[in-house]
């Protein structure tokens, strides 16, 4: 039974937690920007499929809307139940609370600005109905009867009907007016006063905080914890809580067949994947876990099996989803659920496949068959290919150390004889290497090989996927139909019904890859365990430990990605109520601190559960910010492991950092005025800067405070002062570092807020390790750093010292040369004068991505590297292929160059690297 408890306490903490998400009064100020709808009800009954709002409005709700696009989100209310709370325990003493509520967007038609709602993701204020519930326990009952579609007057009467018998204290009498006569904002006003409840006719337009829905989860933990048996619970759940799953024979791991170029870390998590219950992907900031993840779900998807990838934010799914269709070159196979358009999509493609469109004619599938088979034997050949031009060129290397040594080390020799016998040697050298393929010769036909082989595997992925659409409609078309009413379903339990009727494996086999926001899964795919072969979790830092619970159920082998050094997901829960249900569910001690939901997140779980490092990865390539922007984050939190792509001699010269030293001061209120307005000039300089540009090269801007009541002021003053235009053209964010996680900006400004009297508390805020590297990591190009502290009095041992510090230590040096230490070589220096002679920039012993480039030459923006082979001593050695493969995906290429080439044929040498510079795009 230990299992079961364990998800009852997860999911009474969960239900407690999530009480603060109620809305209970419509006039609230935590719903803002509100606008209440006058005389008629349009959207409801769709009599209209948008309604007018007035511009001054609408502008108002659409800046707001931008500047917190994470953490904001636009709501229609309709049906309010008003007056004084009936509940002594649940609710504040007065109430307005939605009935229903559903998404909504602003829309712009010409001149004129319309709401419009979204019928398909209509939402209920299931708290509301519990707690007024008070005659009936049958809640889930009442929710499945209330009207998911448009709501004519006969549907409000037919609701008004069914909620009557069970809500004896409610008063019914208003709703008569639906839909000719709404309550407008006053009229609610005056009724919310009475001592009466009251059921009202009324709709209100309101931007509050986002938040998923969490019956679904709730519902499905339910489900879970009623399994009896341990066999009923999946291996990466019994893994989870630390009960032995049972053991497969491990098979050694297959090799990734993905059309992108992966690192020696990417490759590992693929093979992991393969037969781990549980493993983990720790990736810091901008290091590729985007990347990883669709490589992962690809690789599954050419192995014929099913991909199931979760977050709790919709922005790291829909990225996620953009970079697998990006890898596999179509769309086809990767479903998007949750978003009313992603369904809308789906529900077409199913449409269009049932009808035939886009499936091979019947009468073509034997020739596509052969010419899959074609297509599997050339990709075995090039692959062949590419493992022979490996091994030559190691082969090749180990020929040049040693004939370059032996050349360099007797090209002095006096004595005859041996003057003779080098001479010898040498012609018969000079012969082999004339025979042998130059060194970059077999880097070039690895590249094109390797080039052949993406584009070849994408039309291979693609054509095998076809062909298996072609056999689901041809012998399961029954299960493709159903799933299609399935999808269509309005009502939970309608579904269920259409559910149980499909063979998932059919649907699965048709769309390998699902991507979803963790509380949508249960709105979209049956609770059956080990429905996929592998779930992903992205951003799991930030997901706690309860809803990914029904994710982990439905799959076979679990990856969690996400950073222990970044921030957690916030609860609301306190440690007492912790502790009350901890003890209900007859836990022990160690639950407390191994699975506590108020501050450990899925990452933090899994961490603890799993028992061999085999099963973590450390994902250590850096492709987001430039280096002075990511440096102190990879020396601070990271221990220097992050190798920096973006290191090169050009970015080297960019002043990335900039220190804005303010004489604000923080006010009573929390804000610093003086530091928002350097952020508002430098914001505005920008906008005008730029203003003759289009907004694809345009510089995106984010702001950042860790303070909330910086973000509030400074979204005041924007939304007063820059037009939305603007906003929209430079994707202007602002939020904290909880809004920030997982985003990213050309330009950041992060504003301290904190001066020399502020509160104690303020300091430790901003000392807390996870916050602050989050916030110091998001920007791409260009980050500035506001502050009103004074240096010399802040403490060493604090983070904001230390990067302050840092950030002038960088300006004050940002012009020094650069000075490599112990690398003299004559064969560099040859090579060298050479190519200054052909006004190149050379930088010997250069690191790009963790390792020291030989030579980096430059020329204007571009930039490629030398790789120097065979003369004794420090640069006699080679890079590996690897190597080869990711810095060119970095975007510098690197040509092997050997010393006995350079000293016979040098202008050969100087033709191959001016034509690479060429071919630099």
């Amino acid at each position: 039974m230990r299992i079961q408890n364990l998800i009852r306490y997860f999911r009474d903490c969960y239900q407690a937690d999530q009480r603060e998400a109620t809305i209970w009064n419509i006039f609230d100020k935590k719903i803002e920007h509100k606008y209440f709808t006058d005389k008629q009800e349009e959207l409801l009954t769709q009599n209209l499929p948008q309604q007018y709002i007035p511009t001054e409005h609408a502008l108002t709700i659409e800046k707001e809307l931008q500047l917190f696009q994470r953490e904001k989100s636009l709501f229609y209310f309709s049906f309010f139940i008003a007056g004084s709370n009936p509940s002594e325990t649940i609710g504040p003493k007065k109430l307005c609370a939605p009935l229903l509520y559903y998404p909504a967007e602003i829309i712009k038609e010409k001149d004129d600005y319309y709401i419009k709602i979204d019928f398909s993701k209509q939402q209920v204020n299931y708290p509301l109905l519990s707690m007024l519930n008070l005659q009936d326990t049958n809640t889930e009952k009442l929710f499945l009867d209330l009207p998911q579609d448009a709501i004519s007057f006969a549907d409000a009467k037919a609701m008004t009907d069914k909620l009557q018998p069970h809500w004896s204290g409610v008063n019914f009498d208003e709703m008569y007016r639906y839909p000719e006569d709404l309550l407008d904002e006053e009229a609610l006003k005056k009724l919310v006063k009475s001592t009466a409840l009251r059921l009202l006719p009324g709709s209100a337009l309101g931007v509050m905080m986002s938040s998923n829905t969490t019956r679904g989860v709730i519902n499905e933990l339910g489900l879970i914890a009623a399994e009896k048996e341990q066999s009923g619970f999946s291996s990466s759940l019994q893994a989870l809580f630390g009960e032995t799953p049972p053991v497969a024979a491990q098979p050694t791991p297959t090799q990734p067949r993905v059309p992108a170029i992966l690192s020696k870390a990417q490759k590992k998590v693929l093979e992991m994947a393969q037969f781990n219950p549980l493993s983990i992907v720790v990736g810091p900031p901008g290091t590729g876990k985007t990347y990883t993840i669709a490589a992962l779900a690809t690789d599954h998807l050419t192995r014929g099996e099913s991909v199931l990838i979760a977050s709790q934010m919709n922005h790291a799914v829909d990225v996620v989803g953009d970079k697998i269709e990006q890898q596999l070159g179509f769309k086809s196979g990767v479903i998007r659920g949750g978003r009313s358009q992603y369904m809308k999509d789906l529900k077409l493609y199913l449409k269009n496949i049932l009808s035939g469109i886009g499936i091979p004619d019947p009468g073509q599938i034997p020739e596509e068959k052969k010419k899959l088979k074609r297509q599997e034997n050339r990709l075995a050949k090039i692959e062949e290919e590419i493992a022979s031009l490996e091994i030559l060129f190691d082969q090749r290397v180990d020929e040049e150390i040693k004939w370059g040594n032996f050349i360099a080390s007797n090209s002095q020799a006096k004595n005859l004889v041996k003057r003779w016998i080098v001479n010898y040697k040498t012609n018969r050298i000079r012969n082999k290497r004339n025979e042998r393929p130059i060194h970059w010769d077999l880097v070039s036909k690895l590249e094109k090989l390797l080039s052949q082989r993406t584009k070849l595997l994408k039309e291979y992925i693609q054509l095998g996927y076809q062909l298996k659409l072609a056999e689901v409609i041809r012998f399961r078309r029954k299960d493709l139909s159903n799933f299609l009413k399935a999808v269509k379903a309005r009502k939970g339990h309608k579904q269920e019904e259409l559910f149980e009727r499909v063979d998932f494996e059919t649907i699965l086999s048709t769309f390998p890859i699902w991507l979803v926001n963790l509380s949508d899964v249960s709105n979209i795919l049956p609770l059956k365990q080990d429905l996929f072969d592998v779930a992903i979790i992205d951003e799991a830092s930030q997901c706690d430990i309860a809803s990914c619970l029904p994710i982990l159920q439905r799959a076979k082998r679990v990856v969690i990605v996400g950073d222990p050094s970044q921030l957690r997901h916030v609860s609301f829960l306190s440690q007492a109520r912790q502790n009350f249900l901890r003890e209900q569910h007859s836990l022990n001690e160690e639950t407390q601190f191994d699975l506590d939901y108020r501050d450990q997140s899925i990452l933090d779980a899994v961490n603890n559960s799993i028992e061999t490092q085999d099963a973590v990865t450390f994902l250590d390539e850096h492709y987001r910010s430039l280096p002075e922007i990511i440096n102190f984050s990879n020396r601070t939190f990271y221990q220097n492991r992050l190798n920096l792509m973006t290191q090169t001699p050009h970015n080297e010269k960019v002043k990335s950092l900039a220190l804005l030293t303010n004489a604000g001061k923080r006010d009573t209120k929390g804000y610093n005025e003086g530091e928002a307005q350097a952020i508002l000039d430098r914001i505005q300089q920008t906008i005008e800067n730029e203003r003759s540009l289009s907004k694809d090269i345009c510089h995106s801007i984010g702001i950042l405070s860790p303070f909330r009541s910086q973000v509030d002021y400074l979204s005041k003053r924007i939304t007063e002062e820059i037009p939305l235009i603007s906003l929209k053209k430079h994707n202007l964010m602002i939020g904290t570092a909880h809004s920030f996680q997982g985003e990213e900006r050309d330009m950041m400004f992060i504003s301290f807020v904190v001066d020399e009297d502020s509160a104690s508390g303020s300091y430790v805020h901003l000392n807390k390790q996870d916050l602050f590297n989050v916030a110091i990591t998001r920007a791409r190009a260009k980050q500035f750093v506001v502050t009103s502290a004074k240096l010399n009095e802040l403490k060493n041992e604090t983070l904001l010292k230390q990067y302050l510090s840092y950030v002038m230590d960088e300006e004050k040096n940002f012009n020094r040369n650069y000075d490599p230490s112990d690398a003299h070589c004559v064969f560099a220096d040859e090579v060298e004068e050479e190519l200054k002679s052909l006004n190149y920039h050379c930088f010997r012993s250069y690191p790009i991505a963790g390792l020291d480039i030989d030579i980096v030459v430059q020329e204007n923006h571009k930039t490629m590297g030398i790789n120097l082979i065979g003369f004794p001593g420090i640069y006699e050695n080679a890079f590996t292929l690897e190597r080869y493969k990711i810095l060119s995906r970095a975007g510098v290429p690197i040509v092997p160059l050997p010393y006995l080439t350079w000293k016979y044929d040098r202008s050969k040498c100087v033709e191959i690297i001016q034509g690479t510079f060429q071919n630099i795009g």
